[in-house]
């Protein structure tokens, strides 16, 4: 068709409680409850193309999204409830998270019947259950981590590991590992560093660990003054 249209209403209600106490004279913990509810109709879009979607790897953060697909081409349906937990310690005097933990869990009341091309319904009752840890080992450096369980399995089915080193300089060190059951395992390392008054350099390394190849390798030099600023890499 050349004239496609599309109405969908989503309606979602978020509520959370901060429980908060004191450790000693410069630490405070928090304790977060957290519900999400989102709802939205089915509605038929098999005759919209699909240019720029595909359905959002599930993370902590997606325990909390509305569409579980990006870009504007399919719109889910969705009768869901996300419920989460998350402990803080922060240091009251420089306002710094020191270590955060969450756990949370999507429970589906509906099956998703919108689905991109080739690709089945989802039919199951709960999602992964997702863990996420974080924290400073230094005031430059910090360790995030997340696990994924099966708990229909009760397997471990996937698991990240983040660091990522930034000093007073602005020079950036990330490095990243990333495996998930059955499918893949990577890994990856990402720097930037000031190698003058106005120039910067800065590259990625991607590697497949399960194939032995690289992914994707980015290197290049950003100039920049008060004014302008120009970049020059190769990928």
């Amino acid at each position: 068709n050349s004239n496609i249209q599309r109405a969908l209403p989503t309606i979602s209600l978020d509520a959370g409680l901060i429980y908060e106490r004191k450790i000693g004279d410069d630490i405070i913990q928090s304790l977060e409850p957290r519900s999400f509810y989102t709802y939205t109709p089915y509605k038929d879009q098999s005759d919209i193309p699909i240019f720029d979607t595909s359905e959002k790897t599930l993370s902590y953060g997606e325990l909390f999204s509305e569409n579980r697909f990006t870009g504007k081409d399919r719109i889910n349906d969705a009768n869901r409830l996300s419920s989460s937990v998350t402990t803080r310690f922060q240091n009251t005097k420089t306002g710094r998270e020191l270590l955060r933990a969450s756990v949370g869990q999507i429970r589906y009341f509906d099956q998703r019947k919108v689905t991109l091309p080739n690709k089945t319904t989802e039919t199951g009752k709960r999602s992964e259950l997702v863990a996420e840890v974080s924290g400073e080992l230094n005031a430059r450096t910090r360790l995030t981590s997340s696990a994924f369980y099966d708990t229909s399995a009760g397997t471990l089915s996937a698991a990240l590991t983040d660091l990522n080193y930034k000093d007073n300089k602005n020079r950036v060190l990330n490095l990243h590992y990333s495996k998930r059951k059955n499918s893949f395992e990577a890994a990856g390392i990402g720097f930037a560093t000031p190698i003058g008054r106005n120039w910067k350099a800065a590259g990625a390394w991607d590697y497949d660990i399960d194939n032995n190849r690289t992914l994707e390798t980015v290197a290049g030099v950003e100039y920049e003054s008060c004014c302008w600023k120009t970049r020059l890499a190769a990928r």
